[in-house]
């Protein structure tokens, strides 16, 4: 019995493991980008400068700049992110992100189905083992009201049967 409460702590205590671990996950899906986020990041990067503001700026800087210098400039500005760039960026987090949680939420199932398993083997087999007990129990019981049985049996049973013949003989047969 003492097994059966063990593997039952156990269980709750992996139980209550994998709610921590839910919690985790539900905590670290809350901080994940949303829509509301994107409109706000895609607000604050309006602010950067466009290939076009770049094209103006160097056009204002001819006179100042040689021609290497805007050449470099230019080459640099090619490489700013756009909003599409953005957007295209935010999907795939965001996609990596639900594909985690989904492999996250398999696993859990998995574990879930597994100790499930596992708890039912261990029902199983304890069942198993209370029911040999419980048998040896009732051999031993039925033991014991066989010798009860056999002892009243030749303690009381037969002396009276016996009193009972003798009678029977001296009152009918000999009638005295």
């Amino acid at each position: 019995m003492d097994s059966i409460n063990d593997k039952i702590a156990r269980l709750e205590s992996e139980t209550s493991q994998i709610r921590v671990d839910v919690a985790a996950l539900v905590e670290r899906s809350k901080h994940a980008a949303n829509q509301a986020s994107l409109d706000a990041l895609v607000e604050r990067c309006e602010g950067f400068a466009s290939q076009a503001s770049l094209d103006a700026l160097a056009e204002r800087c001819e006179g100042f700049a040689s021609q290497a210098a805007l050449d470099k400039l230019i080459e640099r500005s090619e490489n700013f992110a756009t909003k599409a760039d953005l957007y295209k960026e935010i999907g795939l987090v965001r996609t990596d992100l639900h594909t985690e949680i989904g492999l996250v939420r398999t696993d859990l199932h998995k574990e879930i189905g597994l100790v499930r398993t596992d708890l039912q083997k261990e029902i199983g087999s304890t069942r198993v083992e209370l029911l040999k007990e419980i048998s040896a129990s009732e051999q031993r019981l039925n033991t014991k009201f066989d010798v009860i049985n056999n002892r009243i049996t030749w303690t009381l049973l037969l002396p009276a049967l016996t009193a009972i013949i003798l009678w029977f003989v001296k009152v009918a047969i000999l009638k005295i």
